[in-house]
């Protein structure tokens, strides 16, 4: 419910409704234009963008369907109109789309709870629960601890291998899919993890659990990345953490250092 933080940035209905045709008219088209952008069209009309309030009337006229991300324009993201961008979206009745949102999320994130599912879609729990019961013959399920977990009938336990690390961006689905992160985070380092204010550091995964966090700093020669793991890395370990590195110096088309 969306009503509290709007009452809180001192936003009411007449505002969004006064910013959606501000964004329409601007959009249509099949323009595109930059946040930067945007919170322009907003101030000129007299509709304040501080305090986070630019950033609620974006979330919501996203969330109603009215504007998506766009392309790229340099390192910019672009907001296009929703009916432009996608003009042959699907059309479903509400038992439908339910179910088809439970099984993309559970298709592609499971393992993963009843209650993981509230708290990645948002919906209200008797929705989750219709959207999973309608398409709970077409997954597997195991019991673990008085949870059941829900996931694709041919997901498998991986076999065991080589040390795999992979260095994730911040707010990364592979943490915020779940309500429950044990599974893949210490709860001794979830502070280190997200220390408050929304914030997702990005994180170093080592055989599918965290094994702490890195930056990196783009530089004239190359990029430098700085690990800051929860642990002494064994020799196997640290040559995972390398290949993680270079992979990402590769994807980036630049020279990497590692500290």
């Amino acid at each position: 419910n969306s009503a509290p933080r709007q009452r809180s940035l001192e936003l009411d209905e007449a505002t969004f409704q006064q910013s959606k045709r501000l964004f329409f008219e601007a959009l249509q088209g099949d323009k595109q234009l930059t946040r930067r952008e945007m919170f322009a069209l907003l101030n000129q009309a007299n509709i304040s963008t501080a305090g986070q309030r630019g950033y609620y009337l974006l979330w919501r006229n996203a969330q109603e369907g009215s504007i998506c991300f766009g392309p790229m324009r340099d390192k910019q993201q672009t907001f296009v109109l929703l009916d432009e961008w996608a003009p042959n979206a699907k059309r479903m009745e509400r038992d439908q789309a339910l179910a088809e949102l439970a099984n993309r999320y559970f298709s592609s994130r499971g393992p993963a709870t009843l209650q993981d599912f509230v708290w990645w879609s948002g919906l209200k729990v008797a929705d989750a629960r219709a959207g999973l019961e309608a398409i709970a013959s077409q997954l597997r399920s195991k019991k673990i601890d008085d949870q059941t977990y829900w996931m694709p009938p041919d997901r498998e336990s991986l076999p065991s291998i080589s040390p795999q690390a992979h260095l994730l961006p911040g707010f990364d689905e592979y943490l915020l899919a779940y309500k429950d992160r044990s599974a893949m985070l210490e709860t001794q380092h979830s502070q280190i993890i997200s220390p408050g204010g929304g914030m997702f550091r990005s994180t170093i995964v080592l055989n599918g659990r965290v094994f702490g966090a890195w930056r990196r700093v783009i530089k004239k020669g190359g990029v430098s990345i700085a690990l800051q793991p929860f642990g002494t890395p064994d020799e196997a370990e640290n040559r995972a953490l390398f290949k993680a590195a270079s992979d990402y110096g590769e994807f980036l088309g630049m020279p990497v250092s590692l500290s």
